[in-house]
Order: C-alpha cells, then structure tokens, then sequence
C-alpha cells in the first residue's frame, strides 16, 4: 500500500493509503480537524506527486509526500553491518596455539626532553614595572575625648517590702497565663495535573532517517491589490440575473476576466436534475460540450460538487480524479484545472465552475476568486429554488 510523509506538523508523520485522497483522511485528525473540513480545504496537487493543502478557517498547512516503500529484497546488510565484526566462524574453531608467545621489546625511555621536541620556546620574562609614587599620608584625625563611665545602677532588692506593723500582708494571686491559641489547620492545595504531552499518532523510525526538503512557496506578484473590490461589483451584478443560465454565463465570463484559461465551464446541477449538465462554457470544444450531461461521480466537477471543495491541479496526468474520457470525446487536451464547488454557505452545492490549461499555471488567488464567484452563484441558484 502507498505511503504519504505528511509534512507541516510538530512532527513528521507517514500516513498509510490506497491513493493521496485516502491519506489526506488519514491525517486530518493529526491537525484537529474532522472530515467536515474536507469542505473548505484548498488542495494543490504538484507535478511530483506532493499534495498542498490549506485550511482558510483555521490558517493550518501541510503537505502529503509520496514516500518510498522500503521492502526486504532492497535491504543488503552489508550497508549496515561494521566491517570488524562482519567475519564468519568457521565450522570448527582453530585449536589454541602451544607456541610460546613471544616476549615483547624492552622499552626504555629517554631522559630529559626530547632532541625532536618541536614545542615552541618559552616565552621572554616580561619588562620590569616601574613602582607606583608614594602616597601622601592622610591628615591627622582629631581624637575624641573619652566619655565618662556610666555609674552601675543600684540593684533592686530582692523580693517585696516587709509591711508595716500592724498590718496583714494580702496574699499574692498568680495571674494564669493564657493558653496559647492554635490556629486552624489549613486544607493542602490539591496538585495540579501535569499537562499531558502532545497527541502524536503512530510515530516510526523511518521518520528520523527520511530528508525532507522544504515545499517552495509560489510568489503571487500578480495579485490584484484591489481585487477583493473586484470580486464584490462582479459578484453583485451576477445577483441581477433573470434566470440561472443567465448567471451561469456572467458568473464564466466574470471569472475568465480575472483568470488567463484556454477553456472552461459551469456545471450546473440541483435537487431536481439527474446529473451536472454545461449550462455555459468556452474554448475549443465549447459547442460540443453546451447542453451535455455527465453524471454527479464523473471527473473533477463531479468530486468539487459531491465533496464541496475547491482544486488546483497543475499536473492532470498524476492526478486520477481527472475523466479523460471526455477530452478524447471532444478532442480536447486537458493539462491544469482550476475547479470551485458552486457552494452555499449551508453546505448545499448546485454544481461545479471550473478552468482549464492556464497560461503560467494557476495561483492561489486565482482559486480564491473562482470560489468567490462560484459562491454567488450558488446564492443566486439557492433563492431561485426556494421561491
């Protein structure tokens, strides 16, 4: 079975797969994120095979990487084995030697250094310092005069007066001193639960051994600075339509204005068709494709409107949501797709809007404001439903 290194978490995790999409499952739980998620994901699949994916909502990243399957016929032991311990016993061990071991040289050593000693000569004394100047004696202190002794005090007598005569002496009552207080006992502070440490699924060795080079990140230095202002007048006109094939056509012609594409299509598909049917589109085999029907499963449109989410395929020869039954029935050569579900914000989707064969590749923003305007559309569809 495939397997996928997931790159972007706290640690590198191998996810195991029939296919990317399967992976892709498998790891969304290691990001906190459930299968509703799948929904709002931006996916981008690379020529190599590596799968980009972004969460908009919750600002998180990674990347599948295809990883190579190690299998036991690929191992040789000798890349790991340490050549000093590689040799083998013989069936019978060699009988001890009887000969006399040899008695070792005597050693001598020679006194004093060595004639060959390349240390380095010792180093010069340093010059003499010269002794610091005399220092002045400070001037005489004035003595105190001395203080007079303190007369000693005259002691108390001992005990009280005897009274006078004639009188009783009143017995002495002793005072009980009071008992000391004891302060209340105070409750220990219950210990606070140490924080468990970070959930990681399923790690392995192989992750420590693997090199993962960093996923280069595309400039988009073609974005439209004022395009969120673009995207609000093109969408708010598309709300003026008279009917849903109107807005399918001004929803594909607003998209094509922002976007470079050789062709490309609106799939429109509700509660009550029996599939997703070209309502608008453009490019070489545009004629041929107005009117057609294909069913809910087929190609990329089929996965955007079933699953809800948007895609970026530069490369569709590695990727196998991409139908290429229907590029041999028109003749046409489908090489990158731009794809938007024609999504609501309730979840409910009404088809797919999609470009084909960008000139310098697709961008990032180019699927963001395909997503924009696929959402407008699908608020126009939604109201025309319900009234």
């Amino acid at each position: 079975m495939p397997a996928y290194e997931v790159i972007g978490g706290a640690t590198n995790l191998r996810v195991q797969g029939d296919n990317w999409l399967s992976a892709l499952g498998a790891s969304l739980e290691y990001f906190g994120l459930d299968s509703g998620a799948v929904a709002r994901l931006v996916i981008n699949v690379q020529p190599d095979g590596t799968v980009d994916v972004s969460d908009p909502v919750s600002g998180r990243s990674f990347a599948l990487q295809p990883a190579e399957e190690v299998t036991p016929a690929s191992l040789n032991l000798n890349d790991f084995a340490d050549p000093a311990v590689m040799e083998v016993d013989q069936a019978t061990e060699a009988p001890p030697s009887r000969e006399t071991p040899a008695a070792a040289p005597p050693t001598f050593t020679m006194p004093g250094q060595s004639l060959m000693d390349d240390s380095p000569p010792p180093e010069p004394p340093p010059p003499p310092v010269a002794p610091p100047p005399p220092v002045a004696p400070p001037p005489p202190v004035a003595l105190t005069p001395p203080v007079a002794p303190t007369p000693p005090a005259t002691p108390r007598a001992q005990g009280p007066p005897p009274p006078p005569p004639g009188l009783v002496s009143a017995p002495v009552v002793s005072t009980p001193e009071p008992a000391p207080v004891t302060p209340p006992p105070v409750a220990p502070t219950p210990p606070v639960a140490p924080t468990p440490p970070p959930l990681v699924q399923n790690p392995t060795r192989e992750l420590h051994q693997v090199t993962i080079p960093p996923v280069a990140l595309e400039q988009e230095d073609d974005r439209p600075g004022d395009l969120a202002e673009q995207l609000f007048e093109l969408t708010f006109e598309i709300m003026m339509a008279n009917d849903v094939g109107e807005a399918c056509h001004m929803s594909l012609e607003t998209l094509k204005k922002l976007v470079p594409a050789e062709a490309g299509a609106v799939l429109y598909g509700d509660i009550n068709s029996i599939g997703l049917t070209f309502m608008s589109a453009f490019g070489p085999a545009a004629r041929t494709l107005q009117g057609k029907t294909i069913s809910f499963e087929t190609g990329v449109a089929g996965f955007c409107h079933q699953h809800g989410v948007g895609l970026m395929i530069q490369d569709t020869v590695t990727d196998e949501r991409h139908d290429k039954s229907v590029d041999k029935a028109v003749g046409f050569q489908t090489r990158s797709i731009l794809a938007a579900a024609v999504l609501t914000p309730g979840g409910h989707t009404y088809g797919c809007i999609e470009l084909l064969n960008a000139p310098d590749g697709f961008r990032d923003w180019h699927l963001e404001a395909a997503q924009s305007i696929a959402g407008a559309l699908a608020d126009f569809a939604s109201r025309r439903e319900f009234q």
